[in-house]
């Protein structure tokens, strides 16, 4: 099976294969929830083990777009890459949050690491369809959007239960959010939603 080719393979890939694997990773869990067929889907727990695993590879490689290993210049393909990584967790994070399927990884599935994910980029960022485009689009971002300062999924969360409204960096992210954006303020409302009903 797929999945186990990944979990043995996992800790020799490169940062493209990493993404591409938990891009698969995140399709199989998907057609998995449109199974309903129980002795199909009795392999929840493989699945997860195998995404954790791609995630800490993700992880050791250190997948971001700081510059560091280019001399300090953003290369558009690193970014990309880190991008696609981070919007690929989102996804996974978004179907486990639904659908409650890491109830058995409680201890590295429990929304605490999600917590201080960076929030996904601008619209005109992730839409850039060139070089040009895409160094425009990340010079001009709003100060507080910038590398050094990134919002993450947990400040949506204070802004939502208005412990900390974020400021105009929050604002500049919510104004600038494509659809997938407009998904994870979903999330965060459901998130918030879960966490007042188990109280």
């Amino acid at each position: 099976m797929e999945q186990e080719r990944i979990s043995a393979q996992c800790s020799q890939y490169d940062s493209l294969d990493t993404v591409a694997a938990l891009q698969a990773m995140a399709i199989y869990m998907l057609l998995r929830l449109s199974e309903d067929n129980e002795e199909i889907t009795n392999f929840d727990a493989p699945l997860i083990s195998t995404m954790l695993k791609v995630v800490d590879r993700g992880s050791v490689l250190g997948i971001r777009y700081s510059g560091s290993d280019t001399g300090g210049k953003i290369t558009w393909e690193g970014w990309i890459l880190a991008e696609s990584l981070r919007r690929t967790v989102i996804v996974l994070f978004i179907v486990d949050l639904i659908f409650d399927m890491s109830a058995a990884h409680s201890e590295s599935c429990d929304g605490t690491q999600f917590a201080r994910m960076t929030l996904p980029s601008a619209r005109n960022i992730w839409q850039a369809s060139s070089w040009l485009e895409f160094e425009k689009a990340f010079s001009t971002q709003p100060v507080g959007l910038g590398l050094s300062n990134h919002l993450t999924y947990g400040d949506l969360l204070k802004f939502q239960r208005h412990v900390d409204t974020g400021g105009e960096r929050l604002d500049n992210w919510l104004s600038s959010v494509d659809d997938f954006g407009t998904l994870v303020m979903a999330a965060a409302s459901l998130s918030d939603e879960r966490n007042m009903s188990r109280k």
